[in-house]
């Protein structure tokens, strides 16, 4: 773990927000990109720094600071693709942009569950036409939309429709509930945090790789 932390860029968080970012160094102290130490404070959070919310310059310093030190990151963290909305996308409470895609089910049941996503409600004839997923540090939920999978039968193609951000915990879910989400509990793209959009955009582009236009 030891080997594995310093490979990584950390950051110190105040209310959720990045203070400054560090590296974890072989000494058991933490260095800045400048390679300064820096004092964590007793009341910041701390956690892994996502490109979102680093500069281009800031990423080039890491990039060097690893470089260094001859440091392999233990995963993509710092070359992570970064994913931003497009203008018209801003104010709506919906992405359009994966619909009408189309992809086999065991792929794309798998490749979700594999981002720590679960399966909708499963409504008549054992289908379940969603897949979602909650932060409830955040209180946002994702929703993903699809033409309708049958459990334990999900070999055959589906075709995706809106990915759906809303308020975490304002839609019910079980067997037979049918449930959706309402606009009043919706969030506005815009008011999403910057390195959640990325990341959810991210989980879908990988999950939808293998999908084709209809």
């Amino acid at each position: 773990m030891h080997c594995f932390a310093m490979g990584l860029i950390w950051g110190m968080y105040k209310d959720m927000a990045l203070v400054t970012s560090f590296r974890y160094m072989e000494d058991g102290t933490f260095n800045t990109a400048d390679e300064e130490e820096l004092e964590i404070s007793e009341d910041a959070g701390i956690g892994l720094v996502h490109p979102s919310e680093l500069d281009v310059e800031l990423i080039a310093a890491w990039k060097e600071q690893l470089s260094d030190y001859e440091v392999t990151q233990p995963f993509e963290q710092l070359d992570r693709t970064i994913y931003t909305h497009e203008p018209e996308e801003e104010n709506a409470y919906e992405i359009t942009r994966f619909e009408g895609k189309v992809i086999n089910g065991l792929s794309l049941l798998g490749k979700m569950t594999s981002f720590g996503w679960y399966k909708g409600s499963v409504e008549d004839a054992g289908f379940y036409y969603t897949f979602y997923r909650e932060d409830e540090a955040l209180g946002i939920g994702a929703e993903l939309s699809f033409e309708g999978l049958p459990v334990g039968y999900e070999n055959e193609d589906t075709t995706i429709g809106k990915l759906k951000f809303y308020k975490a915990g304002t839609v019910k879910r079980d067997s037979y509930v049918y449930d959706t989400v309402k606009k009043e509990n919706g969030i506005k793209i815009k008011d999403l945090p910057k390195r959640y959009f990325s990341e959810i955009i991210y989980q879908m582009t990988k999950a939808l790789a293998s999908a084709r236009e209809e």
